[in-house]
C-alpha cells in the first residue's frame, strides 16, 4: 500500500485532460519518484467526464489506469453525508473529495478551494492555479 500524496477534484482532472495546466503531471512524476499515489473519487471524474471533449476524455482514461492514481467509489454508506456536504460546497464531487480528506487526513488538489475551505481546514486544501 502506498502513501496517498493528493486527492482530486474535477478541475485538476480537466485541467490535465484539456491540457491548460501542467501541475498535476509533474505531481504524477513525483508520486511515481516516491512511490507515493493520488486518488480520484469516482464522483468527480464523473463531473470530469461530462465537461471533457473526446479527445480530454482520452486523456481521462490514460490517467485513472496510470499505477499511481487510485479512483475511490462513492459508497452507499457515505452517500448521505455526501449530499449534506454537497449543499455547503456546491457539487456532489467536491463533496466526495472532501470526504475523502475528512477520513484520511489527505488534502484535495482543486481549483475550487474557496469551496472546499467551507468543509475543510486549510491544511486540507490545496488551490491549483
Amino acid at each position: 500500500m502506498t502513501v496517498v500524496q493528493w486527492l482530486l477534484d474535477t478541475g485538476v482532472l480537466l485541467s490535465y485532460a484539456e491540457q491548460t495546466s501542467s501541475v498535476l503531471g509533474r505531481e504524477l512524476v513525483a508520486c511515481e519518484r516516491d512511490h507515493k499515489s493520488m486518488v480520484v473519487s469516482a464522483a468527480c471524474l464523473a463531473e470530469a467526464y461530462r465537461a471533457a471533449s473526446e479527445d480530454a476524455a482520452h486523456l481521462l482514461d490514460v490517467l485513472v489506469n496510470l499505477p499511481a492514481v487510485q479512483v475511490e467509489p462513492l459508497q452507499q454508506d457515505d452517500a448521505r453525508v455526501t449530499g449534506l456536504v454537497a449543499q455547503r460546497v456546491g457539487r456532489i464531487g467536491l463533496a466526495h473529495a472532501c470526504m475523502l480528506a475528512l477520513g484520511s487526513n489527505v488534502p484535495v488538489m482543486t481549483t475550487d478551494s474557496e469551496a472546499a475551505l467551507r468543509v475543510l481546514e486549510a491544511a486540507l486544501v490545496e488551490r491549483m492555479n
